[in-house]
């Protein structure tokens, strides 16, 4: 397996760094499903990792970007891994579809 910094020398110019860890700091859910929002969040968090450097940031990091519906449910639950995070935000979102539809 390729480390990170090998991923980075060996496939990204250093613009490219940059424009997607910018890209990584401004990302929000953007309504995506929860699933699709955490992988967009783990393929560019690759791209900073001195942004995110324990799991209790990349928990809150989550929680900010979920769409506001979604939020309100999440923020007082106290979370210890975001396996459980994500876990959660899917019985949410599932809950809110179906309330929806």
């Amino acid at each position: 397996m390729i480390s990170e910094k090998e991923f980075e020398n060996k496939f990204c110019t250093s613009n490219h760094q940059n424009m997607n860890e910018q890209k990584f700091l401004a990302w929000i859910h953007e309504g995506i499903i929860v699933m699709e929002y955490e992988r967009h969040f783990h393929d560019l968090s690759m791209f900073a990792p001195n942004h995110i450097p324990i799991e209790k940031y990349v928990i809150d990091w989550l929680l900010d970007g979920f769409r506001h519906d979604q939020n309100q449910g999440l923020v007082a639950l106290q979370f210890e891994t975001v396996k459980e995070l994500i876990e959660v935000a899917q019985a949410l979102e599932t809950c809110i579809i179906e309330n929806q539809g």
